[in-house]
């Protein structure tokens, strides 16, 4: 389902972001300014809504200035894997906005089912009450399209097979 792929998505590129950061933070621990410059100063968001901005912000702000991205080649990490990283962030944002704007469709689609069988329920029961009532003289004749009287009286039987019964 779209759901589970998102969580694995989100997954996935939550260790890249990690990976990636972190071989960052690592060799540039000491330079305040550079980890401040790509926000790796706070902590990582842990949410959906929070961190794609968080990554998104860190993955163009490492490519659009030569100065960070000469640092982070410098950590070990290309441009190719800024790229690459980015492009996935923008991806699972993508499949991100398409599943909520289906989930919300999907709501309005049972609210919308929900409403009709409520009215269709409605009027299933004044019709079998009408049908009750034209044909209480004749209750069999509704019996071919599934209204049963369940008022009629059913006949008692006569227990004598009750032991001491000697009649």
């Amino acid at each position: 389902s779209q759901a589970v792929e998102s969580r694995l998505l989100f997954k996935d590129i939550g260790e890249m972001y990690s990976n990636l950061t972190g071989r960052v933070r690592a060799s540039h621990r000491h330079d305040e300014s550079f980890l401040k410059a790509l926000s790796l100063n706070t902590r990582r968001e842990t949410t959906i809504a929070d961190f794609i901005p968080q990554a998104t912000n860190f993955y163009s702000r490492a490519l659009g200035s030569p100065e960070l991205l000469a640092k982070c080649v410098a950590a070990g990490v290309s441009d190719t894997d800024l790229s690459a990283a980015l492009q996935e962030v923008r991806n699972f944002q993508a499949l991100r906005t398409s599943y909520i704007i289906v989930k919300g469709r999907v709501q309005e689609l049972v609210e919308a089912r929900d409403k009709t069988f409520k009215e269709l329920r409605t009027w299933m029961t004044t019709f079998l009450i009408l049908c009750r009532r034209l044909f209480k003289s004749n209750p069999q004749a509704v019996e071919p399209i599934g209204i049963f009287n369940r008022n009629t009286k059913k006949k008692k039987k006569k227990d004598t097979d009750e032991p001491g019964d000697t009649t």
